[in-house]
């Protein structure tokens, strides 16, 4: 994805400011072979936060304020928008000796690779994958041989 030329940024903005620039900056995105998303669907993927969020977001040096969990803590729940992490030290199993990447390469059916799947199927419209860059080309195979359209920036 080709990047725009600047994050949005909430410093010194009203919330209804800032969820538009936030929309304007998605519509903006190279989006690559795929289609760019409806602005109908930002705007409901990218509301303004309510006021009280806003202001309590502004109580914390005025970052907006983002709701996070565990995998195991939204177990059964959706999201419009999810960002799944993949960090550069990805966890060993003791047992076989492997990763979550191991497993979904080797279609082990595992703890490990169930818990990646219900991470990444919260997300109702939008799912970013947050991949460390040593595990690239790995997500990025696996994607392929799936059929899954992605945009990789």
């Amino acid at each position: 994805m080709d990047r725009p030329s600047r994050s949005p940024s909430p410093t010194d903005k009203p919330r209804g400011a800032f969820a538009a620039e936030v929309r304007d900056f998605f519509k903006t995105a190279g989006w690559g072979e795929l289609p760019s998303p409806a602005s109908s669907d930002l705007g409901r993927l990218f509301k303004a936060p309510s006021e009280g969020a806003w202001a309590s977001a502004a109580s914390f040096g005025n970052s907006p304020s983002i709701r996070y969990s565990t995998v195991h803590g939204v177990k059964g729940m959706e999201f419009p928008g999810v960002v799944l992490v993949l960090p550069d030290r990805l966890r060993v199993d003791r047992v076989t000796e492997r990763t979550v990447l191991d497993d979904w390469e080797g279609d082990h059916d595992t703890e490990a690779r169930r818990v990646l799947y219900v991470a990444g199927s919260r997300a109702q419209a939008l799912l970013v994958c947050a991949v460390h860059r040593k595990h690239i080309s790995r997500v990025a195979a696996l994607l392929n041989a799936a059929g899954v359209p992605y945009v990789q920036s």
